[in-house]
């Protein structure tokens, strides 16, 4: 794991932590104290703070130190370039992202640092979360229902599905500044975005401990922007899938696309774009990927399913008298 401009023997290299925030002063505490709280110190926290209107920068100030740096955008340019911002301006081998509504479990970086270690040719490495609703309970894990992959191919599973979370991440910094950093014009999927590209790069250590907690709320960016995800996240992984299309196979790449097709119509529907979601299934059975299981959501997920199961339902009551 070591790089070559690291003195000989180092064990512990520099980490340099990144957290992007917008409109982030009810949480960034929260975020800096699970920061503080790591055994592994790191070298510097970078807080970027994309032109917030809550007095984010405030609340940095009044609870950081030294070994926090504040950097303020002018203008709002989403978490691709605030992410960017610190990964050009940290000084760490290794960067440790966090965003400003999460926070780290004691001993993440420790169990992180090791793995990296123990994985040749590691170039980031990731660990389970939990997700957890604004009252307090557990809804999902990151790993449930995507189990993580290490080593050189994980980049064919990340096509696939995302088995990360931002906030799960550390990756080599010198490899980051190569790929030119996130896509900032990616306004949703550019962390999945930058996880493939890492991937391709070299290989993946999987820690699986339940090391970080994602703070849901529907404020966040993620279900914002939920519509968008359907355009920009497929033709991201299309991209990608055409520029390795002689690594893959068509076998493979239609199972990749297939894959995808299937979790982000699923997640239209979900959000109420049920034409964008009804495409996109139908293209998903189209590539043979859980043909009959995707042909029963459209008709149970479909206005003429939902009418027929009201109706049924009502066939089940009791009539009066």
């Amino acid at each position: 794991m070591s790089h070559p401009d690291q003195p000989p023997g180092t064990a512990r290299p520099p980490i340099s932590v990144v957290i992007p925030a917008h409109n982030a002063a009810a949480t960034i505490a929260r975020a800096l104290e699970s920061v503080r709280a790591q055994a592994y110190a790191p070298l510097e926290v970078i807080v970027v703070d994309d032109a917030s209107t809550d007095g984010t920068a405030d609340a940095v100030r009044a609870r950081s130190d030294r070994a926090v740096r504040l950097i303020v955008h002018e203008t709002n340019r989403g978490p691709a370039a605030a992410r960017n911002t610190g990964i050009f301006a940290a000084e760490g081998d290794w960067i440790a992202f966090l965003d400003a509504d999460d926070e780290w479990r004691p001993g993440k970086l420790d169990r992180q640092v090791a793995a990296l270690g123990a994985q040749p040719g590691a170039v980031f490495a990731v660990c389970d979360g939990s997700f957890v609703r604004p009252d307090g309970s557990v809804s999902r894990h990151v790993y449930t229902g995507t189990p993580p992959v290490a080593g050189p191919e994980a980049w064919r599973t990340l096509l696939a599905y995302s088995f990360t979370a931002s906030s799960c991440v550390v990756a080599d910094r010198r490899v980051l500044v190569e790929l030119g950093g996130f896509d900032p014009d990616l306004r949703v999927g550019e962390d999945q975005d930058m996880w493939i590209r890492l991937a391709m790069r070299g290989s993946v250590a999987v820690v699986m401990d339940r090391l970080i907690v994602v703070h849901e709320s529907p404020l966040s960016h993620m279900p914002r922007h939920a519509l968008a995800e359907s355009a920009q996240l497929i033709a991201m992984v299309e991209r990608h899938v055409e520029a390795r299309r002689r690594d893959l196979g068509r076998r493979d790449a239609r199972a990749i696309l297939g894959a995808r097709c299937t979790e982000i119509g699923r997640n239209a529907y979900a959000a109420g774009a049920t034409g964008t979601g009804a495409r996109l299934l139908l293209k998903a059975i189209r590539y043979g990927h859980r043909r009959p299981g995707n042909a029963l959501f459209l008709v149970h997920a479909s206005p003429p399913g939902r009418w027929l199961k009201r109706a049924l339902r009502a066939l089940r009551r009791p009539l009066p008298g």
